[in-house]
This record gives C-alpha cells, sequence and structure tokens, in this order.
C-alpha cells in the first residue's frame, strides 16, 4: 500500500504459568507506523497459537525501519493503537522495550 514502509517486530510469547516455555521471534510487516506494524505482528501470532495456550502475553520488544537497530515504538503508542483497533485481541499485548 502507498505510504507503508516494511517494519521488523521482535516479540516474545510470555505464558504467564511459569512452568511452560515462551517464544520468542521476529516478524516483518508493511505499515503506516510502527504501532500499527505492532499490531499486524501480534494478530499473526495469536493466529498461530493454539487453543491450549493457557495464559500468556505478546510483549512487544522493539520496532525498528529497516537497516536500522533503533526501536521506534513507544508505549504510550502501542497503547494508543490498541484502544482504536477494530478487533479485540484475546492475550494482553505490552510493549517491553529492550535497553
Amino acid at each position: 500500500m502507498a505510504g507503508d514502509f516494511p517494519y521488523k517486530v521482535k516479540w516474545i510469547l510470555a505464558p504467564l504459568d511459569q512452568e511452560r516455555a515462551g517464544l520468542y521471534g521476529t516478524t516483518t510487516h508493511p505499515s503506516r507506523t510502527p504501532a500499527s506494524a505492532a499490531l499486524a505482528s501480534a494478530e499473526s501470532v495469536v493466529n498461530s497459537l493454539s487453543e491450549d495456550r493457557g495464559r500468556v502475553q505478546i510483549h512487544i520488544l522493539s520496532v525498528s525501519a529497516e537497516g536500522s537497530g533503533r526501536n521506534l515504538l513507544s508505549s504510550d503508542d502501542l497503547r494508543t493503537a490498541l484502544r482504536y483497533h477494530d478487533k479485540v485481541f484475546p492475550v494482553e499485548v505490552v510493549c517491553r522495550p529492550l535497553c
């Protein structure tokens, strides 16, 4: 789409049950903003989960533009995007930036 840029999203699928293992991944999504790329990534992770996933959170670690490792996503931007998103996620999506 016009005006979209490829953003690389790093995330962790973190189970709230400490006995279960989590997943770490990176996805790339064309989007207009880093926050919308984070939501697209969260949607793709949620769509791949099984029904017996248990209680989990998706931690968005960073969203960066191609060729740059700098995080472009703030917690406020993600919260605002979640508030106006047209779908309700079945898991909590939070910003946990890498230092």
